[in-house]
C-alpha cells in the first residue's frame, strides 16, 4: 500500500540466445569483524547459477576475485 509506482524495478525479457552475466558488489559484515568487506556476486540469465567471493577491494586490485570470476564465466560454457 505504501510503494510507489514509479520506484518499482520492472524485470526486462530474457533475449533468447543471448547469455548474460550480471555482476555487482554488495557489502558484508561478521560479527566477530567490524570490518565492512565487499562481496563480489554473479548471477548468468540461462542458468541462473550464482557465485559470491569475499574481496579485499573493489575492482581488478584483488586478483582472487578477478580469477574466480573469469572461471565461474568459463565453467557456463557459453560461446565466445
Amino acid at each position: 500500500a505504501g510503494r510507489g509506482l514509479e520506484d518499482r524495478c520492472e524485470r526486462k525479457p530474457i533475449q533468447e540466445g543471448i547469455p548474460v552475466v550480471q555482476i555487482d558488489y554488495c557489502f558484508g559484515k561478521t560479527k566477530a569483524v567490524e570490518k565492512v568487506v565487499p562481496v563480489l556476486g554473479a548471477i548468468d540469465n540461462a542458468y541462473h547459477r550464482t557465485m559470491a567471493v569475499w574481496c579485499e577491494c573493489k575492482g581488478s586490485g584483488d586478483e582472487y576475485a578477478v580469477r574466480s570470476l573469469i572461471e565461474f564465466v568459463k565453467r557456463l560454457g557459453f560461446d565466445n
